[in-house]
């Protein structure tokens, strides 16, 4: 719906740059939206962004409290 008033702003106005900006980040939106649905729907396995960051986080300490892996460098 946002999509369609803002075509309709575009047209009466075709030189607002805001429009098409606010056209763009919801065809992008969109498209991560439906790339996610479609990654539910073959069974992808879940990847969530809090997870990813968490593991990434334990291996950086893990690393850092490991006197043995910083005098093999």
């Amino acid at each position: 719906m946002i999509q369609l008033i803002e075509g309709a702003e575009l047209i009466a106005q075709p030189g607002n740059a805001g429009d098409v900006n606010t056209i763009a980040a919801l065809v992008i939106v969109c498209f991560l939206v439906g790339i996610a649905r479609a990654w539910e729907l073959i069974g992808g396995p879940s990847i969530g962004i809090t997870r990813e960051v968490t593991a990434l986080v334990r291996r950086h300490q893990h690393g850092a409290d490991d006197p043995a892996d910083e005098q093999s460098r």
